[in-house]
C-alpha cells in the first residue's frame, strides 16, 4: 500500500510547570484574602488606594495564571495529530548520459580556445605592465649612446 518515508513524534511535559503555576495562584488567592481583610481596617483614603493598587496587580496575575492553566486542561483533553500524505509519481526511465566522441571533442576544444585565450590575456597584461620600464630603459640607453658619440674620437678620412 505505501511506504513510511518519515515519522515524528512530539511532546511537551508541563507538568512542573502546572503544578507550579497552580500553587502560586492559590498563594495569591490567600494573598488576595489578607489584602481584603487588611481595606476594612485602612485608617485613610491613602491606604485604601495604596491596598486597592496591590489588590489589583494581585487579581491581575491571578487571572493570567489561571487562564494559562485553563489553556493546558484544553490541550491535554484536545490531543493534536498531523498527518501529511504524498503520492509517490511513478519512476521514469533515466537513460545514461555517457559523452559521445563528438562532445568530448567539442569539449577539448573549447577547453584549448579558452586556455589560448587565457594566455592571450596574460601576455598583454604583461605587455602593458612592462611598458613603463621598458620606456625608461629606452631613454637610458637614448643618453648613453649620445654620450657615446661625443665622448668617442672621429675618425679622419
Amino acid at each position: 500500500m505505501g511506504e513510511v518515508i518519515n515519522h515524528n513524534t512530539n511532546s511537551v511535559d508541563i507538568t512542573e510547570q502546572y503544578y507550579d503555576t497552580t500553587t502560586r495562584v492559590e498563594n495569591l488567592k490567600v494573598q488576595e484574602n489578607r489584602l481584603r481583610e487588611l481595606v476594612g481596617m485602612a485608617k485613610n483614603v491613602e491606604e485604601i488606594l495604596k491596598i486597592e493598587n496591590e489588590l489589583n496587580r494581585v487579581r491581575s496575575d491571578i487571572d493570567l495564571m489561571s487562564t494559562d492553566i485553563k489553556r493546558w486542561d484544553k490541550q491535554v483533553s484536545l490531543s493534536s495529530l498531523y498527518v501529511s500524505l504524498k503520492e509517490i509519481k511513478a519512476g521514469k526511465l533515466e537513460t545514461l548520459n555517457i559523452p559521445t566522441i563528438w562532445t568530448k571533442a567539442y569539449k577539448g576544444f573549447y577547453g584549448a580556445i579558452n586556455n589560448i585565450l587565457r594566455g592571450a590575456e596574460g601576455l598583454f597584461i604583461y605587455a602593458v605592465t612592462a611598458l613603463p620600464y621598458i620606456f625608461i630603459l629606452a631613454i637610458i640607453s637614448l643618453i648613453s649612446y649620445l654620450i657615446l658619440l661625443k665622448v668617442r674620437p672621429k675618425k679622419i678620412k
